[in-house]
């Protein structure tokens, strides 16, 4: 993958999957550096794309590129410094290393072309805006000409352009808050701004006056008091706080201009929450009258407890346990029957190993609470959240199956028209989502399943992402099953409903042609496929289909947003098209 022969006559050697490897030509022997887990001073990753020769203060390093990031090897010391998302690089597959007459290394990633400082590791992002053929580029696709100009190639041609002639914004921009907003509603605001305990959900806006390009400003942000790092925010400009606890705290933000120089200062809005009625002192004199009295029952518990979790292991809440059905990363399954009515039901519980974790429980919340609002003949129904101590559940419908992925894999590649059939279910219950404001984010074959009808239900919210939903996840996080997510979801971007429209293709992929549009040998094979490979047309595997599905299926699985479908109605009028001219009648 990459090679470097440096000023001593070394030669320096990436691999695809077997780390850096160093020969010394003098005795013909190798030494191996790799990844070593729990080890930040190795290797970040196995896969080494690019390499190049730099010396400070007559030290001696080598930059080695791979795909997590960039690192710095210290030849005397033999350590590696590793430089990734949290000091600015935007995207860790780095293709392509050159160090220009400054000093300054220019490296092109699947995120564009980015200017690395050395001495006090800060990045200069550039990206289409700025000139570049594609935010795409090929591996160990640059080079410098004698005259200190660089040639870089991606997958849209190349560029050329001189490092010492690109101009660089050095003033910091001053950042100022702009709106405030009361359960999504503007309102008039005041430093020091103070809430009461139920104005529990609020937002604010905020900018960067740096005007040559405002829309690559990027943005921080921390509640201190309850963030305890700064939140990147990448261009967006707002964001939303609920339900933090009574208390003093103060909202902060920071910004770059355009070139990537920020302003660490920022803007600071001091915050009072003030604390509910129940915690006034006549409040604790009843609580701890509660305690005597839940000390009492407890002494009663524990001389009863093997009746007490013979009981626990048949019934939660008035749900009759009755089999285990199926298992995710976050809950269990369980067939059950509503002792209040009788009727079976799929009573879903949050892993008792995972519910001390805050974010697990949101997540779980955040599920049921959409589920609860949506009502669809292609959408699972839900009855019931809750929670019995510290068990969480949802009681769903029961559905008797098999999932799609199921029913696929037993009977692909599925005829034709019951390709349209499926897919026309699928897209009118993505459509109910979309217009609730809600995104799935991890659409795939495995979470839907046919009903007693014989009908396609979309199920599992568990990644759901609506205008209802706090910020639940880290940055970077991806989220969603890789294989079935769109490039942005991987490049950890700012995401909308199109992710679906993209899943949505992979599946109507697999239903034609009886296999996945993108594959590879290992994650990172498959990662890059993902953004840029083609998939093989539809039609191409089975000539005997309608030449459409061939658009229909690029279009939806576009690697640009912009160019995917704007709606699912958009994509059931293509496929109505198919099956009346297929069948000679309207579509249904």
């Amino acid at each position: 993958r990459a090679w470097l022969t440096d000023r001593n006559g070394v030669c320096w050697i990436g691999t695809f999957s077997n780390g850096l490897n160093r020969l010394d030509v003098t005795d013909t022997t190798f030494t191996r550096y790799i990844n070593q887990k729990g080890n930040p001073q190795s290797l970040s990753h196995n896969i080494v794309l690019s390499l190049c020769e730099q010396w400070q203060n007559g030290k001696q390093y080598i930059w080695v590129g791979t795909a997590d990031g960039l690192n710095r090897f210290d030849v005397q010391s033999q350590t590696f410094r590793r430089i990734g998302q949290a000091e600015g690089l935007i995207n860790g597959v780095v293709y392509s290393i050159q160090k220009d007459t400054n000093g300054m290394l220019w490296l092109t990633t699947n995120k564009g072309l980015h200017r690395f400082n050395p001495a006090d590791t800060t990045f200069i992002n550039y990206s289409v805006e700025d000139g570049l053929q594609n935010m795409e580029f090929n591996v160990s696709a640059a080079c410098m000409a004698p005259n200190g100009e660089m040639y870089i190639g991606g997958v849209n041609g190349f560029n050329r352009f001189h490092p010492l002639r690109l101009p660089v914004n050095r003033v910091p921009p001053p950042v100022v808050i702009t709106g405030f907003q009361l359960f999504n509603k503007p309102a008039v605001w005041r430093a020091p701004l103070t809430l009461r305990y139920d104005q529990n959900v609020f937002s604010f806006e905020y900018a960067a006056l740096s005007f040559p390009a405002p829309q690559k400003n990027r943005y921080a942000f921390k509640m201190e008091g309850f963030d305890r790092d700064w939140i990147d925010a990448g261009t967006r400009r707002f964001t939303t706080y609920t339900n933090l606890d009574p208390g003093v705290y103060t909202f902060r933000v920071k910004a770059s201009n355009h070139d990537g120089l920020w302003n660490e200062e920022g803007v600071r809005l001091p915050l009072i929450i003030t604390p509910p009625p129940w915690r006034s002192p006549w409040a604790y004199l009843l609580y701890v009258l509660l305690l005597f009295f839940l000390y009492r029952s407890g002494k009663w518990a524990v001389a009863n407890r093997k009746s007490i979790l013979a009981l626990r292991k048949r019934r939660l809440s008035h749900y009759k346990i009755l089999e285990r059905i199926g298992e995710g990363g976050l809950a269990t399954v369980f067939r059950a029957v509503d002792t209040n009515t009788d009727k079976i039901v799929a009573l879903k519980l949050l892993k008792k190993e995972l519910s001390n974790d805050p974010e697990n429980r949101r997540r779980f919340h955040n599920e049921g609470r959409i589920l609860s609002g949506l009502d669809h003949p292609h959408l699972v129904r839900t009855y019931e959240m809750g929670q019995v101590g510290d068990e969480m559940f949802i009681a769903m419908e029961y559905l008797p199956g098999p999932t799609l992925a199921r029913y696929h894999k037993d009977n692909a590649p599925l005829p034709e028209g019951e390709v349209i059939r499926l897919a026309r279910q699928i897209l009118d219950g993505l459509q109910l989502i979309h217009n609730n404001r809600i995104i799935h984010r991890d659409l795939k074959t495995a979470n839907i399943m046919f009903d007693a009808d014989n009908k396609l239900r979309i199920m599992d919210f568990g990644l759901a992402k609506s205008h209802l939903s706090s910020m639940m996840t880290a940055s970077g996080t991806l989220m969603g099953t890789l294989g079935f997510v769109a490039p942005e979801q991987i490049s950890s971007a700012q995401v909308d409903h199109r992710v679906d429209i993209f899943s949505f293709g992979v599946i109507l992929y697999e239903m034609l042609t009886g296999k996945l549009p993108f594959y590879g040998e290992n994650e990172m094979a498959l990662i890059h496929t993902i953004f840029s490979a083609r998939p093989v047309p539809p039609v191409m595997t089975r000539p005997d289909l309608h030449p459409d599905w061939d658009a229909i299926v690029a279009r939806c699985l576009a690697k640009q947003p912009e160019e995917r479908y704007r709606q699912c109605a958009e994509i059931r009028n293509d496929l109505d098209t198919i099956y009346r001219e297929r069948n000679h009648a309207p579509a249904r």
